[in-house]
């Protein structure tokens, strides 16, 4: 499933120009559920919780794709 996220975000970014997959993505649920958890388990990784499975490395590979941790503040900042 890590895989899946991994190659299909870049493909949503080249599709609508911008890495920022919505909450309820209709057009690719999985993808929609995928970009959801990745963001929860950062949220919980940045709050130094135990319980997150992400690690330091997946949000480095994430980075490199440009993936949206804070769609919002990304949207706001200019960030694609």
């Amino acid at each position: 499933m890590v895989l899946f996220g991994f190659y299909c975000s870049p493909l949503f970014g080249q599709t609508k120009k911008h890495c920022r997959v919505p909450h309820g993505y209709s057009q690719n649920r999985k993808l929609a559920w995928w970009v959801m958890n990745q963001r929860a388990q950062y949220q919980l990784l940045k709050k130094g919780e135990k319980r997150s499975w992400l690690t330091e490395d997946r949000v480095s590979m994430l980075d490199d794709i440009g993936f949206v941790w804070i769609p919002l503040g990304a949207k706001f900042r200019g960030k694609k």
